[in-house]
């Protein structure tokens, strides 16, 4: 399902925007639209100058001249009066509707009759703003816009002069700045059909969502079906297209912005949120054209992590998609192995097999859309953005409270609630199994996988259960500390079980602490490394948690019938 956080039923109308070149321009649709976004402010170049110079040019004009007389106003006449005459006021903070693209409608026929090819000024010149014509523009500039204006802050930039006008450029200069132009022009030209393809999308899936919305006589029902059988018959072929489309239009545009000075196109907050939801329409309209999700994590959309194969290559001339819609899930997900790796790196022998970055990422992702497991990941990383607090800058935040211990929690329940899914989905029990059971179903598991014979699997079950007696952590506001183990008490075993065994009640200890107490929290949270042990209580019980989870994931890969990459090994023995 395509994962749309900004659909918005102002969308219906966005379209086109107007320019009526009779009056300023600061009363117009497309002012206020660039106004919103920060583009108008007296220290930037201004958007009119743009238009005066030909950087910015209108979909096509209108003359504004009655075409028919008093008595018999002409359909141009009366489709003016209605957009911009005597409502032009009220009408111009909005944004234009999609009259534009009602193709069989005679109305627009007429419209797209009358109108004609934008004229470009000569090189160096400007045109006179005031002339008896309406220019139609699309919301989709304002990216050009900022574009154009970051380059004319930086004096170095050869596009400088022509940009503003407001300086003659040097003569060495001009040749340059000449083969700029040329280029800059051509780079919009070449992504500006995306740009259209994207914003007629995001009409025809608005006016789909938000039918309530629409004319009585349900005029606007037209978009939605047009619009999708047109660009499923564009795009019927392969996904390619859009991949290329997205990559060049969006991707690379997000990092060029990236490269930029501070204060660029990215510092403008609703500027980004206009790009992203673009860049979110544009990967829903591929979803939907193509029938595949876009796994935001594959190497089409992803690049220079550790578990790629081009892990060394440096940035490339594109952005990451994660990086221009960094969902918190996805985001999540590439965290974890660098995260978990601090708390795992000093077990070898776990499950048999390394633990790499690369061996954490191939193990969890092939199941980390399960719901469970995407919560788990979460809160695990809700858990280290908790321990990083900082100042905001933001004068209307909220500085985030200091109790770190509530992420903890959230982590170990919803690792016991994947843990007795998972266990109902395989066993069918006729109750719900306690924690105790299921992690001996997990241990089960994890040594059939090795080939164990059943009667060794039942010992070492009940060497598990043992160790759980006694242990629970619910008497830790008597005690003032965690029943937690280590090596010492755990009985003679192979190295990877012995650290399961560790994982597993460090992990119920901590959870029933969660579940049931609150009275050593703060030791869990702020009491330094134990001097024996050298390791934070709150560590270990993270650790365990995480060993758990690791197997858990391995069982769920094999539920599943996909045998989760690294899982295999010599056997524990």
């Amino acid at each position: 399902m395509p994962r749309l956080q900004h659909l918005s039923s102002g969308d219906r109308n966005c379209r086109f925007m107007p320019v009526d070149r009779r009056v300023p321009f600061r009363l117009s649709a497309f002012w206020r639209h660039l106004d919103d976004l920060g583009l108008t402010h007296p220290d930037r170049l201004d958007p009119e100058r743009l238009i005066r110079r030909g950087w910015l040019r209108p979909l096509f004009t209108l003359s504004a001249e009655k075409a028919g007389s008093e008595d018999a106003p002409s359909r141009v006449d009366l489709w003016l009066g209605t957009r911009l005459g005597d409502r032009f006021d009220s009408f111009a903070g909005d944004w234009w509707s999609a009259d534009l693209d009602r193709v069989e409608d005679p109305d627009t026929d007429a419209i797209l009759a009358a109108g004609r090819e934008p004229t470009a000024p000569q090189a160096g010149e400007e045109d006179d703003w005031h002339a008896d014509r309406i220019e139609v523009y699309r919301y989709h500039q304002a990216f050009l816009v900022a574009d154009l204006q970051e380059r004319c802050t930086s004096r170095s930039d050869p596009l400088a002069c022509d940009l503003d006008g407001a300086h003659a450029a040097l003569q060495s200069n001009q040749q340059r700045q000449a083969r700029e132009a040329a280029a800059v022009r051509k780079q919009w030209a070449d992504i500006a059909p995306v740009l259209d393809r994207v914003s007629l999308w995001r009409t025809a899936v608005s006016t789909h969502a938000f039918p309530g919305l629409t004319p009585a006589d349900g005029s606007d029902a037209w978009v939605w079906a047009d619009a999708e059988a047109d660009l499923l018959a564009r795009d019927a072929e392969t996904g390619a297209a859009w991949e290329e489309d997205i990559r060049a239009a969006y991707l690379t545009t997000w990092e060029r912005w990236r490269r930029m000075l501070p204060g660029g196109p990215l510092a403008s907050p609703k500027l980004v949120g206009l790009f992203r939801q673009d860049v979110q329409h544009a990967i829903a309209a591929a979803e939907t054209t193509t029938g595949q999700s876009v796994d935001f994590l594959d190497e089409t959309w992803d690049y220079g992590r550790p578990w790629h194969a081009d892990a060394s290559r440096g940035r490339r001339s594109w952005a990451r998609l994660l990086e221009v819609l960094p969902f918190e899930e996805d985001v999540a997900m590439v965290e974890f192995p660098v995260r978990a790796r601090i708390y795992l790196r000093g077990l070898q022998h776990m499950a048999c097999r390394t633990l790499d970055e690369t061996d954490l990422f191939q193990a969890v992702s092939p199941v980390r859309h399960r719901p469970l497991v995407n919560r788990i990941l979460l809160s695990f990383r809700r858990t280290h953005e908790d321990l990083d607090v900082s100042l905001s800058s933001d004068p209307r935040a909220v500085l985030p409270a200091k109790e770190r211990i509530t992420s903890i929690h959230q982590t170990l329940l919803d690792l016991e609630k994947a843990l007795i899914a998972w266990s109902i989905r395989v066993t069918n029990p006729a109750k719900e199994p306690d924690l105790r059971k299921c992690m001996k179903q997990l241990l089960g598991f994890m040594l059939d996988q090795q080939g164990w014979s059943g009667g060794e699997i039942a010992t070492r079950k009940g060497q598990l259960e043992k160790l759980c007696e006694g242990r629970s952590g619910s008497k830790a506001h008597i005690t003032g500390e965690l029943p937690l183990i280590d090596m010492a008490d755990v009985p003679q075993a192979p190295p990877a079980l012995q650290e399961f065994f560790i994982a597993a009640v460090n992990f119920l200890v901590g959870r029933n602490h969660a579940a049931h107490s609150s009275s050593v929290d703060r030791s869990i949270i702020y009491v330094q490394k134990d001097e024996e042990r050298d390791e934070h209580v709150g560590g270990r019980i993270l650790t365990g948690a995480l060993v758990v989870f690791m197997e858990l994931t391995a069982a769920l890969a094999e539920e599943a019938g996909t045998a989760a990459t690294g899982t295999g090994g010599e056997a524990c023995s």
